[in-house]
């Protein structure tokens, strides 16, 4: 019987300006990754659009590689909030595609002034992080 592998523990002081966190907040929503993630997520949306299901998925994985290949994580706090000082686990091609889906399907945050998919105009819909 096989046995899957303890998550490396990602200490707060060794997240890097390419890694994407993942969840709520300020922390998320500031963080220089997370920003990047954004601008790359709105720049494959016009294609996404318009693409078929499986083309989609197709979309979704070429971002998360992207992110990785730039040296990128995508990261989830293992304790709450993390605000600050927590402790942070990869979560994996499977979630990161997921996220990265779910980020091309509604939009970037009204904050940063992107267009969503609800029309080509400034939209109020939120994206959860």
């Amino acid at each position: 019987m096989q046995t899957s592998m303890p998550a490396l523990i990602i200490y707060h002081s060794q997240i890097t300006e390419r890694d994407v966190l993942c969840g709520r907040g300020g922390l998320t929503n500031h963080h220089e990754g997370n920003r990047r993630f954004r601008s790359v997520v709105a720049s494959h949306q016009g294609e996404y659009r318009t693409a078929r299901k499986h083309d989609k998925a197709d979309i979704a994985r070429r971002i998360v590689a992207l992110i990785r290949d730039q040296g990128g994580r995508f990261l989830k706090s293992v304790q709450g909030k993390a605000a600050g000082g927590g402790h942070w686990v990869e979560i994996g091609d499977k979630k990161a595609r997921e996220k990265t889906s779910q980020a091309l399907r509604e939009g970037l945050d009204v904050r940063h002034s992107r267009f969503t998919k609800t029309n080509d105009k400034e939209s109020s819909s939120c994206h959860p992080d």
